[in-house]
């Protein structure tokens, strides 16, 4: 796995812009979740042999998380809410993939969702972790860590020299929030891309 992905370039309306490629780093681990995860990655397989977790069949984070417990070995249940036959039928995206990787899926209830979500942390054992939908967790600090340290590196290029603000778009605002944090020398903008502005911030303020 090549953990340090290039910087590209384009043009649009007569304005350069670079890319950080991190969609280049694992077919699976693709993009902010191998920056979210890491610190996942970085875990002993004997630490724990169940992950837990939950959101929409086509998350990216649930890809990453199938990829990664088939690679430790370890249980991957994954809660959602109440699947259409169009779904279960599919035989491509992203719930498909985490289906062939190993992954149990546990439906519930569209009234019943949120309030037996809330209690998934309540019966844990040392052997069992619970990542928040989206990969939403303190631990994705270490991996934005690693993002930032390799942009500052990358950044010293002469070629960069203009560029004061870094843009990575939102879903729980998490990679921004981490990204900000540990690269304080730019201005970090976002975006959300599901959910409101009120939601993003929500998301960010939460402990």
């Amino acid at each position: 796995m090549n953990t340090l992905s290039p910087i590209s370039s384009i043009t649009l309306e007569g304005r350069d812009f670079f890319i950080k490629r991190d969609e280049l780093i694992d077919p699976y681990l693709s993009g902010n979740k191998y920056r979210k995860l890491y610190s996942l990655l970085q875990t002993p397989k004997n630490k724990y042999n169940k992950i837990i977790s939950y959101g929409g069949t086509q998350s990216n984070a649930m890809l990453a998380l199938a990829a990664i417990c088939r690679e430790k070995e370890w249980e991957f249940i994954y809660y959602t809410q109440t699947l259409s036959p169009i779904v279960k039928e599919q035989k491509y995206g992203n719930y498909y993939e985490s289906l062939y990787l190993g992954m149990k899926t546990i439906e519930l209830e569209r009234s019943l969702y949120k309030e037996y979500i809330s209690g998934l942390r309540l019966n844990l054992d040392d052997k069992s972790l619970l990542i928040d939908q989206g990969g939403a967790d303190v631990s994705a600090k270490a991996g934005l860590e690693v993002l930032a340290s390799e942009l500052r590196e990358q950044l010293k290029d002469e070629k960069f020299s203009k560029l004061k603000a870094i843009a990575t778009p939102s879903g729980t605002g998490t990679t921004a929030l981490y990204l900000a944090l540990s690269l304080p020398e730019y201005t970090v903008y976002t975006t959300p891309c599901i959910g409101s502005v009120e939601y993003l911030k929500e998301q960010m303020q939460a402990p």
